[in-house]
């Protein structure tokens, strides 16, 4: 992978204790001393797709929450891109989409979610922690100051299961 346009992590101030520490050496994620290392996860049990950060938000807006897309040079313009999916003041980048997260017993699907055409799917196997990757074009402003964003969205497949998400980002493809 290349360069991190951005990464989002399940830690917040407001889940730490004084027992916990960001190397993970003596973090349980729940207080109970069990020792599994990680962040606590932002859980969902939707079976369609809800924001990453809050359950009640369930209808795609471009001015919710996530990584700015605002890519500059590195877009490629409505004229050498696919036109259908962009509009002339944006451009589309080539990147690569990582979710690090558990569905359980369950299979579920994260979208990494730019604009109304513009989304990446992954569709996450059921099992433990670990990690998923895809990749594909998505919208982007052409300059920094634009305000696209990539947000998160996830949901399950079957019901009474939940898909628990601890860290995701969008990485540049490498050179190499």
């Amino acid at each position: 992978m290349g360069p991190c346009l951005g990464f989002r992590s399940s830690w917040d101030e407001s889940s730490a204790t004084p027992n916990t520490v960001l190397d993970g050496t003596a973090y349980d994620g729940n207080g109970s001393g069990t020792g599994d290392n990680e962040a606590p996860s932002r859980d969902t049990s939707s079976a369609s797709f809800v924001h990453w950060l809050d359950d009640n938000w369930s209808t795609f807006a471009e001015d919710l929450p996530g990584i700015p897309m605002g890519c500059g040079g590195y877009a490629r313009h409505y004229r050498t891109s696919d036109q259908t999916l962009v509009l002339p003041n944006n451009g589309v980048v080539e990147v690569i989409v990582g979710w690090y997260g558990t569905t359980g017993i369950n299979t579920g699907t994260v979208r990494f979610w730019v604009s109304e055409y513009s989304y990446i799917d992954l569709a996450i196997s059921a099992g433990g922690d670990g990690w998923t990757f895809g990749s594909g074009l998505l919208e982007c402003g052409t300059g920094p100051e634009d305000g696209k964003t990539c947000q998160l969205w996830c949901k399950v497949s079957g019901g009474g299961a939940t898909i628990s998400t601890r860290n995701w980002g969008v990485w540049y493809p490498s050179n190499t």
